[in-house]
């Protein structure tokens, strides 16, 4: 396998019985290329051009969107723009981003189609420009997301996730505080 440009190609070698010129009854394995597009998981297929007699390469997709457990990093960005802004079109999201990095429209607008797909953003067509606003609260993403990250990285331990976390980045004193509210009412609620 090879990586080309977010792209990881493999090969799949394939039985065909089509009879050859100098061989009409001998069969033969037919090299196929097919890639794994790795931003949106697609597999792209491609035939060598022997096979299609035309010189040029045919692409077709033949298998959809793998799905996915959460957010993908892009998608989490967008999320904390309607988030912090609330429904919005394509414009204002890009606009925002673009205050952040630089960020194509085109792009905007694709990611946040694929949300849609997703389900992780709600889109009102009845209105022109379409307005765009997620499904669900910041929280309860947040807690979606911690929940698979416990589950696969820490084997279920919330102590485990909380010491690596704090050992990963200073906490502020008001987080700091936030914190031991918390595990004193949980230890509360315990007796």
């Amino acid at each position: 396998m090879r990586e080309y440009e977010g792209c990881v190609e493999a090969w799949l070698f394939t039985p065909t019985t089509q009879p050859t010129e100098h061989q009409p009854s001998r069969n033969k394995s037919q090299k196929t290329n097919f890639f794994v597009e790795l931003y949106t998981n697609c597999f792209v297929y491609y035939c060598s051009d022997a096979f299609l007699g035309t010189g040029i390469f045919s692409g077709v997709v033949i298998m959809g969107r793998r799905p996915a457990n959460g957010p993908t990093g892009a998608e989490l960005e967008i999320l904390g723009v309607l988030w912090d802004i609330g429904p919005a079109t394509v414009r204002q999201v890009n606009e925002k981003l673009n205050s952040i990095r630089p960020t194509g429209k085109t792009t905007t607008l694709k990611l946040m189609q694929i949300m849609a797909e997703k389900g992780l953003v709600v889109r009102d067509e009845s209105v022109r420009p379409q307005i765009f606003r997620p499904k669900a609260a910041r929280e309860v993403t947040q807690s979606k997301l911690v929940g698979d990250l416990l589950k696969r990285a820490f084997d279920g331990s919330a102590g485990q996730l909380i010491l690596r976390a704090l050992a990963t980045k200073q906490a502020s004193p008001k987080e700091l505080a936030e914190i031991r509210k918390l595990l004193d009412e949980m230890e509360g609620d315990q007796q």
